[in-house]
């Protein structure tokens, strides 16, 4: 039995079989530039057992592409193998960034077929793989509206604004303006599709610039323009929320509308963004900005700060016996305190940070 025939099979002692008649048999695959190895053959066929085995030998099989320029994930995107995917995605999160055929990435393939739950999983593991883009310059956001998948694109949106890892505002703002080879972005591509609700989408972002024009000297607007001059409504609705959005508006209906409860990460990453949201993401992502020793810094400041008020809602003003305590409750108070001195230092040391309390508050 031949390596293809084993791998088809997920026969693993044929494997190392194959492997005893000629210990450089795995080597002598990897030297080929472009060849379908025993963990295409095995990706393909779903045998999870055997590509796992491959994967151990010979880990660089899994960013090979095969005569048709895919890899062994691309494979199982390919016939559905999702639980093979995840098990390669386990041994190495790179994998979703190998671009094969056409510039296209596993992260890309799962957009192009609305793979929700895949795409959550892709991004956990590795979320800087938005940002690659396509021999056609795509990016999945493209894709996604490029193919009609807009619960995956309102997905990736959300995914996006929501980010706050270092560079995430910088990343936002790119990826929301980034032009394709025709030089459309997504307004303009959203405006093609005559997809209103896109729009809305879109331009709610506002890091969107809506003045960028395509390889045919025209934005989102002008397009819209011409558009209108061969007839029809659709048009002039998707110019009324181009043209009339306004951070004022945007802010006032998002906060008529709380943030809603969802069940599933995929979805609450899809639902829209209230304003809460908005002001911490931005607060994490200046602070990841920020160096380490800004970082450290602040955070001294914070824990003075937390320390002080704590200590100062221990020792209130006027000490904690109250003039309401009967008499005989007042004397033995005072034995205790005079027995143990060290209570009283307590006190006076509380006192002392009560008294720092009110400097910080600046009273």
């Amino acid at each position: 039995m031949d390596l293809r025939d084993a791998a088809q099979q997920g026969n693993t002692q044929a494997l190392y079989c194959a492997i005893k008649k000629d210990p450089g048999v795995l080597d002598k695959i990897d030297k080929i530039p472009f060849v379908e190895t025993p963990l295409h053959t095995a990706a393909s066929k779903g045998q999870i057992e055997f590509a796992m085995e491959i994967m151990m030998l010979k880990p660089s099989f899994a960013r090979k592409l095969d005569q048709d320029g895919f890899t062994p994930m691309h494979l199982a995107l390919k016939f559905g193998r999702t639980q093979l995917v995840l098990r390669l995605l386990d041994v190495d999160k790179g994998l979703v960034r190998v671009q094969g055929r056409g510039g296209v990435s596993p992260l890309h393939y799962a957009t192009e077929n609305g793979e929700l739950d895949l795409l959550v999983e892709f991004l956990k593991a590795c979320p800087m793989s938005i940002e690659d883009v396509t021999n056609r310059r795509e990016t999945a956001l493209h894709i996604a509206l490029n193919n009609q998948r807009f619960a995956t694109f309102q997905f990736l949106i959300g995914w996006l604004r929501r980010a706050w890892f270092i560079r995430a505002a910088w990343l936002e703002k790119k990826l929301l303006n980034w032009q394709d080879g025709e030089g459309n972005t997504l307004l303009h591509l959203a405006v093609l599709l005559n997809e209103p609700e896109v729009v809305r989408c879109i331009v709610n972002c506002i890091s969107v610039d809506k003045n960028i024009k395509n390889s045919a000297n025209q934005t989102a607007i002008e397009l819209i323009l011409e558009k209108m001059h061969k007839g029809g409504d659709e048009e002039i609705r998707i110019k009324r929320m181009i043209s009339s959005w306004s951070i004022v508006t945007l802010c006032a209906k998002i906060v008529s509308s709380p943030l809603p409860e969802v069940p599933h990460l995929k979805t609450f990453i899809s639902s829209r963004i209230s304003i809460f949201e908005k002001c911490y993401i931005f607060v994490f992502r200046e602070y990841m900005e920020l160096g380490n020793d800004t970082r450290n810094m602040l955070l001294v400041v914070a824990t003075l700060a937390v320390t002080a008020t704590y200590q100062a809602a221990l020792s209130p003003p006027g000490g904690v016996w109250q003039d309401n305590s009967n008499a005989a409750t007042d004397t033995g108070a005072s034995e205790l305190l005079v027995s143990q001195p060290s209570h009283q230092a307590g006190r006076e040391h509380g006192s002392g940070n009560h008294g720092l309390g009110r400097t910080i508050d600046g009273s």
